[in-house]
C-alpha cells in the first residue's frame, strides 16, 4: 500500500515538474541563454513543490509504457503556455527593430544576452522595458497563478488537450506582427515624413550632401520618437498582458 501511495506521488510529481519544466523553457525572462540551466532548474523545481499540492493525481503512470507519451504532452503543453506569453515580448522587440532601421541605426546590433543572438540594440531596449512592465504589473504571479490552474483543469495524463488549443494560439501569435506596427507606428510615420521632406529638398537642391544632413535629422528625430513612444507602450503593454493572460486561460481550457 505504501509502495502504492509512493508510486502515485512520484506519478503526480514527475508530470507536474514536465509541464512546469516546459513552461520555464518557453517563458519570457527565463528562456535565454543568459539564465543558467541550473537555475532554470531550481525554479523549476521550486514552482513544482509550491504546485503539487494544489495538483490532483495523475491520471497515468509515468513509469508505464505510455508514460513517455505523457512526458511529451507535458511538456508541450508548458511550451505553448510559455510561447503565449512570449509573443508580447516579441511584439516590443519588432517595434524597436522596425524604429531601429527607420532611423538608420539597422547597423548598431549587438549580442542579445536574453535571447542569445545578435539583435539590434533598440529592440534589445524595447524588450527590457518590457521585462520591467511585466514584473512592475506583477505578471509573473499572474502567469504562475494560471499555470496552477492548468492543473486543476488538464490534470497530468495522456490526451487531455482541450480542443482547439492550436488554433487558439496560432490565433494570439498574429498579434506579434500587429501589436509591434502598432506600437512603432507613430515613430514610423514621424520618421516617413522626414524621408519625404528629404526626399523633396534633395530634388530641389542636387548639391545637397543627403547622407551629412539626412542621417544627423533622421536619428535626432528617431531618439526623440523613441522618448515619445516609451509612454504609449506603458499604456499599450497593460492590455496586452490581459490578452495574453486569456490566450493562456484559453489554451487550458478554461474559457472566458
Amino acid at each position: 500500500m505504501e509502495e502504492q501511495m509512493l508510486m502515485q506521488t512520484l506519478d503526480q510529481a514527475g508530470g507536474v515538474f514536465f509541464r512546469v519544466s516546459g513552461f520555464f523553457m518557453a517563458m519570457p525572462l527565463f528562456s535565454g541563454p543568459a539564465v543558467p540551466v541550473r537555475v532554470r532548474l531550481l525554479l523549476a523545481l521550486t514552482v513544482t513543490w509550491l504546485i503539487l499540492p494544489l495538483a490532483p493525481p495523475a491520471r497515468m503512470a509515468l513509469l508505464g509504457s505510455e508514460g513517455i507519451l505523457v512526458a511529451v504532452e507535458q511538456i508541450l503543453l508548458g511550451v505553448a503556455m510559455g510561447m503565449a506569453l512570449q509573443i508580447i515580448f516579441q511584439a516590443a522587440l519588432m517595434a524597436g527593430q522596425m524604429i531601429a532601421t527607420a532611423m538608420g541605426l539597422g547597423f548598431a546590433v549587438t549580442v542579445d544576452p536574453v535571447n542569445g543572438v545578435s539583435e539590434m540594440v533598440l529592440g534589445q531596449y524595447f524588450q527590457l522595458v518590457a521585462s520591467l512592465l511585466f514584473l512592475a504589473l506583477d505578471g509573473h504571479l499572474a502567469v504562475i497563478r494560471i499555470l496552477a490552474e492548468s492543473f486543476v483543469l488538464l490534470p497530468v495524463g495522456l490526451g487531455n488537450l482541450p480542443a482547439g488549443s492550436v488554433e487558439t494560439l496560432l490565433r494570439w501569435s498574429a498579434h506579434l506582427f500587429s501589436g509591434g506596427i502598432q506600437l512603432a507606428l507613430p515613430a514610423l510615420a514621424a520618421l516617413m515624413m522626414v524621408n519625404l521632406i528629404l526626399g523633396v529638398t534633395t530634388r530641389a537642391a542636387p548639391a545637397l550632401n543627403l547622407f551629412a544632413v539626412g542621417f544627423p535629422v533622421s536619428l535626432s528625430l528617431g531618439l526623440l520618437a523613441v522618448i515619445w513612444t516609451l509612454p504609449v507602450m506603458a499604456r499599450l503593454f497593460e492590455p496586452w498582458l490581459e490578452a495574453a493572460l486569456l490566450t493562456l486561460r484559453r489554451l487550458i481550457g478554461m474559457g472566458g
